[in-house]
C-alpha cells in the first residue's frame, strides 16, 4: 500500500446479497453517509454524487461504475470532481 491509498474493513452481520444490494443502490447511500446529499444517475454507469463538506460547502464527484460483480464486488473511479482522483473497490465476502 502506498501513501496515497488506504484500506478499511467492516464486518456486517447480514447476508452478503443484502449488503451488496445496499451498496449497489446508490440512491440509498445518503442514508448511510451523512456527507452525501444525493446521488443521481447520469447514464452509462456514470453517477454524480452531491456532497456536503465542511462549512456547508457543496461539491460533487462524477463516478464511473467500472466493475460490478453481483454479491462479490463493486468498483468505481472518479471522472471529475474537486481535485481528488480516486478508485474504490468494495468486496463482499462471507465469513463462515
Amino acid at each position: 500500500m502506498d501513501l496515497n491509498s488506504f484500506e478499511e474493513s467492516a464486518y456486517v452481520n447480514a447476508p452478503v446479497a443484502l449488503c451488496y444490494q445496499c451498496w449497489r443502490n446508490f440512491d440509498c447511500l445518503p442514508s448511510v453517509f451523512h456527507n452525501v446529499k444525493h446521488v443521481e444517475a447520469l447514464g452509462d454507469d456514470v453517477w454524480r454524487w452531491h456532497l456536503l463538506g465542511s462549512h456547508e460547502h457543496e461539491s460533487f464527484w462524477d463516478l464511473l461504475l467500472s466493475r460490478d460483480v453481483p454479491d462479490r464486488l463493486i468498483s468505481w473511479r472518479t471522472l471529475s470532481g474537486p481535485g481528488l482522483e480516486m478508485a474504490v473497490d468494495i468486496h463482499f465476502d462471507r465469513l463462515d
